[in-house]
């Protein structure tokens, strides 16, 4: 992934990462032991540039995107 700014568009992890923070220079590191447990956590960091096109393919049912938001939520149930 490139040093673009990126923005987390997927469920706020409590205490950890809030939905629609913007980040520059890539993933932060903190978060390892989260995408560890739970991959998908990862690709819902998206270029700030694509942030409406990637909303958009949350909302879709049956898109990675959506699939991924969803298994952030059934991760976030779990703990």
């Amino acid at each position: 992934m490139s040093l673009d700014n990126l923005i987390y568009i997927g469920p706020s992890l409590r205490g950890k990462l809030n939905r629609f923070t913007v980040f520059r220079g890539g993933i932060p590191k903190h978060l390892e032991k989260q995408f560890q447990e739970c991959p998908e956590i990862a690709n819902l960091f998206v270029s700030t540039d694509t942030l409406d096109t990637e909303l958009q393919k949350i909302e879709r049912k049956g898109t990675p995107q959506n699939l991924w938001y969803g298994k952030v939520q059934e991760y976030l149930n779990r703990r």
